[in-house]
C-alpha cells in the first residue's frame, strides 16, 4: 500500500543541471549545425544538393517548403538553446546575484 503511495505522488526534478548534461547538450547542438551546414558547404562548392533541393527533388515544391522550414526551425531551436546553456552558466558562476 505504502508502495503504491510513493508511485503516484509526482517526482520532483532537480535544480539546475549537471555539468555533464551541460557538455552533452552543447555538443549535440554544434554537431547538429554542422550536420546541417554540410550540404550547404558542399553545393557552393558545386559537389553535391542542399537538403531543401533533395526534398524538392523528392517532393516538388511542398517538399522543399517541408525541408527548408525543418532546417530553420532547428537553427532557431539551437539559438535558443544557447541562450539557455549561457543564463544556466551565468546562475551558476554567479551565485546569490540577480539581474
Amino acid at each position: 500500500m505504502e508502495r503504491q503511495e510513493q508511485a503516484s505522488q509526482p517526482q520532483q526534478p532537480g535544480k539546475g543541471t549537471t555539468f555533464l548534461r551541460t557538455g552533452f547538450n552543447g555538443i549535440n547542438a554544434l554537431s547538429g549545425v554542422g550536420i546541417l551546414s554540410v550540404p550547404y558547404a558542399l553545393s557552393q562548392g558545386g559537389w553535391i544538393k542542399t537538403y531543401p533541393d533533395i526534398g524538392q527533388a523528392a517532393y516538388g515544391p511542398k517538399g522543399r517548403a517541408l525541408v527548408s522550414a525543418f532546417i530553420y526551425l532547428e537553427l532557431c531551436a539551437v539559438a535558443v538553446e544557447f541562450g539557455i546553456l549561457e543564463g544556466d552558466t551565468l546562475c551558476m558562476l554567479f551565485r546569490g546575484t540577480s539581474f
